[in-house]
C-alpha cells in the first residue's frame, strides 16, 4: 500500500510538472520577426515578468521589495516601493529616488531586466526607492475622492513637484533616518524635480543632497515627431476630452488590451506600433528591445491626467516658456496668479547640486532645450550627452554606460564612501 502512494505521488507530481511545462509558453522574442512563430523561433522565450506583481519581479531577479505610503497635503495616498539586495537585508547604503516619467509609475525602474537602473544601483549598494506618482496604477487613492471622480484628476505636473516630492522626500527621511537623498528623475520626473526645488528650495535643500535630471522636460522649444505633429490640433483635441469627459488616460481596461493583443502584440502589426513609438520618443533604432516592448504595452500607460498634456502643449505653444498652469482666461488667471500670463518657474533659485543627462536623438527632451536648462540652473554641476532615445534611459540596449556613469557622479559628487557594497 505504502510503495502504491509513493507511486501515485510521483506520477501526480510528473503530471503536473509535464502540463506546466505545456502551460509556459513564449511570450516575447529578441526579434521582432521572431513574434510572427513566436512558439518556435529560436529567438523567442518566456519571461516570467509579463506575468507578474512588482514584488514577484524583484524576487525573480533575486531582490526583495518593500511598498511604503504616505499622504499628501492635498489628501492623495502614494505609495513608494523600496528595492532590497534580500528580505533580510537591515543595513542601507546612500538613499536615492528614482522618479518616474509621465504614463509609466515606479515599476518602469525595474522592468528591462538585469538592465533595469533601479536592479543596477542596488547590486552597486544604494537604497533605492521607486515613489509612484498620484494617479498612477499604484498611488490611486485618495482621503475623499477616487479615479472616477473628475475632481480626482485636477493635477498637472505641477502638484506632482509641490505636493508628491516633498512628501516622498519627507517619508523617506522619516524611515531612513537620513537627510541626504539624491534624485534622479526621468522626463516628467526631471520636471517636477525641477519645479519642487524651484518652488521650496529651503525645503529640497534639506532633503536632498543632490538632482540628476535625465532626459529632462522643461524648456519645451524644439520637442520633434508626433507630438509636434500633433500641436496644431490642441484646440480640437482638448475640446473633444472635454465634451468626452476624458480627464486621464491610462484608465481604459478595454484601450490597455487592444494594445497588447491586437494592435501591438502581433507581428507584424508591432512594427507600426514600434515606428509611432520612435516617431514620439526619438530615432535611436539601434537600442530598441523588441523583448521589452510588450512589457511595456502590458503596464502602461497608466494613470494620467489630461492636465499634465494640456500643461506641456502649453508651454510648447509658448515657445517654450518653463510656465505654471495656464487656465486660458484672463480672469482666472489674474485670480490665481495676480498676472495675465502664469509664472515662470525660477529654476535659477535652486539650491542643490545638479547634473543633467541629455541625448541628441531625443525628440521630447531636445538637446538644446536640456543645454538652455543646463544654463538656467546655477546649481548645476555637470552636462552628460548620450545617443539615445527619450526611454532608452530606461529600456535601451546600451545602457550600462550611461549607468556607470550615472554612479559615478553620485560618487564623486554626492557621497563620501558611505554606500553598503
Amino acid at each position: 500500500m505504502y510503495s502504491y502512494r509513493c507511486c501515485s505521488l510521483l506520477l501526480n507530481l510528473v503530471f503536473l510538472v509535464v502540463i506546466s511545462a505545456k502551460v509556459v509558453k513564449n511570450n516575447v522574442c529578441t526579434t521582432f520577426r521572431g513574434y510572427g512563430n513566436i512558439q518556435n523561433d529560436q529567438n523567442c522565450f518566456y519571461n516570467p515578468d509579463l506575468d507578474s506583481t512588482p514584488s514577484q519581479i524583484a524576487e525573480g531577479h533575486g531582490y526583495a521589495l518593500e511598498t511604503h505610503t504616505t499622504t499628501t497635503q492635498d489628501g492623495y495616498i502614494i505609495s513608494m516601493f523600496r528595492l532590497k539586495r534580500n528580505s533580510a537585508q537591515k543595513k542601507f547604503g546612500q538613499p536615492v529616488i528614482l522618479q518616474h516619467g509621465i504614463i509609466v509609475d515606479g515599476l518602469s525602474w525595474m522592468i528591462s531586466g538585469n538592465n533595469s537602473l533601479g536592479f543596477n544601483l542596488v547590486s552597486n549598494g544604494f537604497d533605492i526607492w521607486l515613489p509612484n506618482f498620484r494617479g498612477s496604477t499604484f498611488s490611486a487613492k485618495h482621503i475623499n475622492s477616487t479615479i472616477s471622480d473628475k475632481d480626482y484628476w485636477d493635477f498637472s505636473f505641477h502638484e506632482l513637484g509641490i505636493y508628491d516630492v516633498p512628501a516622498f522626500a519627507e517619508k523617506i527621511s522619516d524611515v531612513t533616518k537620513r537627510s541626504d537623498i539624491v534624485y534622479i528623475g526621468h522626463s516628467m520626473g526631471s520636471t517636477a524635480g525641477l519645479i519642487y526645488a524651484s518652488i521650496k528650495p529651503e525645503h529640497a535643500r534639506k532633503y536632498i543632497k543632490g538632482f540628476i535630471f535625465t532626459a529632462p522636460v522643461a524648456f519645451f522649444r524644439n520637442v520633434k515627431g508626433a507630438l509636434r505633429a500633433a500641436l496644431p490640433f490642441y484646440i480640437l483635441i482638448k475640446g473633444l476630452l472635454a465634451a468626452l469627459k476624458i480627464y486621464a488616460i491610462g484608465t481604459f481596461p478595454a484601450l490597455q488590451s487592444f494594445l497588447t493583443g491586437l494592435a501591438c502584440g502581433s507581428y507584424p502589426s508591432m512594427l507600426l506600433c514600434q515606428m509611432i513609438y520612435s516617431f514620439t520618443t526619438g530615432l535611436a533604432i539601434e537600442q530598441v528591445r523588441p523583448d521589452v516592448l510588450p512589457i511595456i504595452l502590458k503596464f502602461y500607460p497608466t494613470g494620467t491626467p489630461v492636465k499634465s498634456l494640456i500643461h506641456y502643449a502649453q508651454i510648447i505653444r509658448a515657445n517654450g516658456r518653463f510656465q505654471q498652469y495656464d487656465y486660458e482666461i484672463k480672469e482666472e488667471n489674474m485670480k490665481k496668479y495676480k498676472s495675465a500670463l502664469p509664472p515662470m518657474y525660477e529654476i535659477e533659485k535652486i539650491k542643490v547640486p545638479s547634473h543633467v543627462f541629455a541625448s541628441k536623438n531625443d525628440f521630447l527632451s531636445d538637446f538644446d532645450d536640456s543645454k538652455l536648462l543646463y544654463e538656467h540652473l546655477t546649481s548645476a554641476k555637470g552636462m552628460h550627452t548620450y545617443g539615445l532615445g527619450h526611454t532608452d534611459y530606461l529600456y535601451g540596449k546600451d545602457v550600462n554606460k550611461l549607468y556607470k556613469n550615472i554612479v559615478d557622479v553620485i560618487e564623486t559628487n554626492f557621497i563620501k564612501n558611505n554606500v553598503i557594497k
